[in-house]
């Protein structure tokens, strides 16, 4: 199930109102309460300093700014959201077939999947 994050997510409030409508979809599409428990799982183990340290890689594409040259920006993003979006990549489902973010995120445990997306749906994106 693919959840778009429109640009009007900007706001910390409006984040936090995107995950909880992201996780009441979730809970009313079918089999998605495994989804809704393998999310919280993921991000009940996250470190987000291990997340920083591992986040290089992530930031030569993908820019606080905003998106640029088709690489959407992923800092602040609510981490329900990262860790699905990191989920369809890592086995090419939901249209995520992008090989430089298939190869990426084949090679994550859900450890550094999770830590990556808590740190940074912590980060405030710029302007």
């Amino acid at each position: 199930m693919l959840i778009p994050v429109a640009k009007a997510t900007q706001s910390k409030v409006g984040m936090s109102a995107l995950a909880m409508l992201m996780f009441v979809g979730l809970s009313s599409a079918g089999s998605t309460e495994t989804q809704q428990e393998k999310f919280t799982n993921i991000l009940s183990k996250a470190d987000p300093a291990y997340g920083e340290y591992l986040a290089g890689q992530c930031v030569t594409c993908h820019a606080p700014t905003g998106a640029a040259q088709g690489i959407p920006h992923i800092h602040g993003l609510p981490d329900v959201y990262l860790v699905q979006t990191l989920l369809e990549y890592k086995t090419s489902t939901e249209g995520r077939t992008n090989p430089a973010m298939v190869n990426i995120a084949k090679n994550l445990s859900e450890e550094e999947l999770g830590s990556l997306a808590k740190y940074f749906s912590e980060q405030n994106p710029t302007e």
